[in-house]
């Protein structure tokens, strides 16, 4: 599996139905930028990314239905951590909202803890990864 990402100006370049239709319902903030995920020419997923803060904001995931238990989503987790790295962030925000009826917010921070994202101290109704070294 080869997952990449691939900027798209908005849902209208999601081939998928189910895809766009979804990308289409999910909000969007002030630098957002669409993200097509796609495993060589199949489209898997979506994700958007506030990139214009001190902090890389991450506003939502999606996975298809039918490709989800295939290890999409740890490695989208991944690519988000990959630009957030190229970019300069020492950090990656996000509020866990469910997408679907069949991800609860309980499941889905699980499965974001799983990838290292802790609860906020400040705002607990965020997630925060941080990986800025802070070694002397």
């Amino acid at each position: 599996m080869t997952l990449r990402l691939y900027e798209i100006a908005d849902t209208s370049f999601l081939r998928d139905p189910e895809l766009r239709n979804r990308a289409a319902k999910t909000p969007f903030g002030g630098h957002s930028v669409l993200y097509a995920l796609r495993d060589g020419a199949e489209e898997v997923g979506f994700l958007v990314l506030d990139e214009g803060g001190g902090e890389l904001e991450f506003y939502s995931l999606w996975i298809s239905r039918q490709l989800r238990g295939r290890g999409h989503g740890r490695n989208a987790l991944a690519l988000v951590l990959e630009r957030a790295l190229e970019q300069g962030y020492s950090s990656i925000v996000l509020r866990p909202v469910p997408l679907d009826d069949d991800w609860d917010e309980k499941r889905l921070r699980s499965f974001y803890c799983l990838a290292g994202y802790t609860e906020d101290p400040e705002d607990p109704s965020l997630m925060r990864l941080s990986f800025e070294d802070d070694a002397p």
